[in-house]
């Protein structure tokens, strides 16, 4: 594997210098029988970032053009190998590339998601559901910032808002990756996921919301209730304020990627108009999961709060 490995890096190494002979490696790893255990070990074990960007790329290939010969488990096994990865060793890639590990793990997850039955499914929601409240719990510990927690690895929120953001977006209409097949099966999907996995997608999301502005209102209160501890938190690089804006942001995508789900009729060929006006219609079921007034008030507060920031401070890197 190491013979490989090297391989690999060099194929990128060439990536400048002779793009197409470069590729033309590339793309023949993709016929190697031991595709799958090649991606993992550069995965593993190179330092290139461009060599992880392109073993991402040969796992997803390689898992999808033998995927009707895999059993059950062994799909299983590759969507918690991905998992496991970004859970553990996260914090040693670039962010380039753990966005395409990420996108590797919905797509394989929408590949997969109809011959999936239940408990499968249900299991991977109880697994980002324990996720995140392992962070509510390390941020009471800790304080509302929860900041130390969060510098020493992967902070749980952010990621745990990543993994349901990339899984929502590929379910989504203009989003998804090219899986080379029929339209019919991305409508299907697109459908089977609205049916169950959109609910719950929103209700964590919803939860991981609450827990994050309490945050934000913890780390930016003051004895007045105004701008002043905010501002000295903000100016003077509070970490606990930055760690806490931080999943804000995350959880914020998630949930207006959530709330731009299209429940009129998907069509793959269709991608949204950004000048449009967008009118959020979700189902009834929804509705005790939107309409929390205590939730809402907090929203506000924390929009207020955030405007007060000095020019220096953490809402500077967020616009």
């Amino acid at each position: 594997m190491d013979a490989a490995l090297q391989h690999v890096e060099h194929a990128c190494a060439l990536l400048q210098s002779d793009p197409m002979g470069a590729g033309q490696i590339l793309l023949a790893l993709r016929n190697d029988p031991e595709a799958v255990s090649i991606a993992r070990h550069v995965l593993e074990h190179s330092s290139m970032p461009a060599a992880h960007f392109h073993a991402t790329g040969l796992l997803q290939a390689a898992l999808l053009g033998r995927w009707t010969e895999l059993p059950l488990d062994e799909r299983a096994a590759a969507r918690n190998y991905l998992a496991t990865l970004l859970l553990t060793h996260g914090d040693r890639y670039a962010s380039f590339v753990t966005s395409q590990l990420l996108q590797t793990f919905a797509v394989l997850w929408k590949r997969g998601w109809a011959e999936e039955g239940p408990e499968g499914k249900t299991h991977f929601f109880q697994q980002v559901q324990a996720l995140t409240q392992q962070a509510q719990q390390q941020q009471q510990q800790n304080g509302n910032g929860g900041g130390g927690a969060a510098a020493a690895g992967q902070d749980k929120i952010v990621l745990a808002s990543k993994f349901l953001l990339a899984l929502v977006g590929e379910f989504s209409t203009a989003k998804s990756a090219a899986l080379g097949l029929p339209l019919e099966f991305h409508r299907q999907a697109h459908k089977a996921f609205e049916t169950y996995g959109l609910l719950p997608c929103l209700e964590l999301g919803i939860g991981m919301m609450a827990g994050v502005v309490e945050g934000v209102l913890g780390v930016t209160a003051s004895e007045g209730g105004g701008g002043g501890a905010a501002a000295a938190a903000a100016a003077g690089g509070g970490e606990a304020a930055a760690v806490m804006l931080g999943r804000l942001d995350a959880v914020v995508q998630l949930c207006v990627e959530i709330l731009s789900w299209d429940f009129g009729g998907f069509d793959p060929l269709h991608e949204p108009s950004s000048t449009a006006p967008s009118f959020i219609s979700p189902p009834i079921t929804w509705r005790p999961f939107l309409l929390k007034l205590e939730l809402l008030e907090a929203l506000i507060e924390v929009y207020i709060r955030i405007r007060s920031f000095p020019a220096s401070g953490p809402q500077q890197q967020k616009q």
